[in-house]
């Protein structure tokens, strides 16, 4: 009987602990976006998250993403302005994921941004211009393969501050892959590396450079996410040239879910 207890004891301790485990592993409240670029997916309805970020002249900061129903509102991105960081507003919505396989399913969104620039400094360093409204639209698709985490983020700009030789409207090919390390006592890491090319040209009618990062996302506990980034590279202030960073820590980008 003692030795039946014992077991019995035994099994129910395991069957606890191994509960647990998966709920941790499945309580990650992740950011609907990758290192800059966005996912297929939304937040949950009345869930919302807050970005910091540190270190590094980058500035693919998410001011604050809320969640609502089939949809999520996300403020202060930083999408469609290749020259500063700006205000704007992005409205991203939840489609109906399609499937390619008997095991493959893609998540997928579209969204529409809108951001708007009023200044009464006679000379502005960025914009020659007292007003601007630049708007874009576009899709993400994600999709979780034997955990690799691939991502394709197509995007379409339309920038009322073009000036010069500068495009006025041109198109972003944004593309990521994360593995997703097993779990570990502190938390999950995801690897990845992102890339973004573009059709735009500068001021001066040179091709822009794409735009990279690399690093690793650590998913810490279910409310804080860390991106950081040894290796990165962007434009700076709309020109053409986009210097490479190499850093440790590097690029760090806090993710903090409520």
């Amino acid at each position: 009987m003692n030795k039946l207890f014992r077991l019995s004891a035994l099994a129910v301790a395991t069957t606890t602990l191994s509960a647990g485990a998966v709920a941790q592993t499945q309580g990650y409240n992740e950011p609907t976006r990758g290192f800059m670029l966005e996912r297929g997916t939304t937040a949950p309805n009345k869930k919302a998250s807050v970005d910091l970020r540190t270190g590094g002249d980058q500035d693919f900061s998410a001011g604050v993403r809320l969640g609502l129903p089939g949809s999520e509102l996300v403020l202060n991105h930083s999408r469609i302005n290749p020259r500063t960081s700006q205000n704007e507003a992005l409205f991203k919505v939840g489609l109906r994921p399609l499937q390619t396989g008997d095991d493959v399913t893609i998540n997928w969104a579209g969204y529409g941004v809108v951001s708007h620039y009023d200044t009464d400094d006679a000379n502005p360093p960025a914009y020659p211009d007292d007003s601007i409204t630049n708007l874009g639209a576009g899709a993400a698709f994600t999709a979780d393969i034997e955990r690799f985490i691939l991502n394709f983020n197509p995007e379409l700009v339309f920038d009322d501050g073009a000036r010069g030789d500068a495009s006025d409207a041109y198109l972003n090919l944004g593309m990521g892959a994360h593995y997703a390390l097993p779990e570990t006592e502190f938390g999950r890491f995801e690897p990845g590396l992102e890339v973004s090319v573009t059709t735009r040209e500068d001021r001066f009618g040179d091709s822009v450079d794409p735009s990279l990062m690399l690093g690793t996302r650590w998913l810490y506990n279910e409310r804080v996410t860390l991106d950081v980034a040894m290796i990165q590279a962007r434009p700076q202030n709309g020109l053409a040239d986009a210097p490479t960073e190499v850093s440790i820590p590097g690029y760090v980008r806090l993710n903090v879910a409520f």
